[in-house]
């Protein structure tokens, strides 16, 4: 068995609630923090965003 991490991305509005969650799972954080960035820029709603990271035990 494997521990993988891996992150995903929700942006918030001002009053701090989640807006969107991204479905996509990234392996990599700078990866994550980037697009996190990108979808910041283009949502109008969005004030915040943040990464959070998750494990997953794989039979390998």
């Amino acid at each position: 068995m494997e521990i993988k991490e891996y992150y995903s991305i929700t942006l918030y509005n001002e009053r701090r609630r989640a807006i969107f969650q991204s479905e996509d799972e990234y392996d990599n954080f700078d990866e994550a923090q980037r697009e996190g960035y990108v979808l910041l820029r283009n949502h109008p709603k969005a004030d915040l965003y943040s990464v959070e990271r998750y494990f997953a035990v794989e039979d390998v």
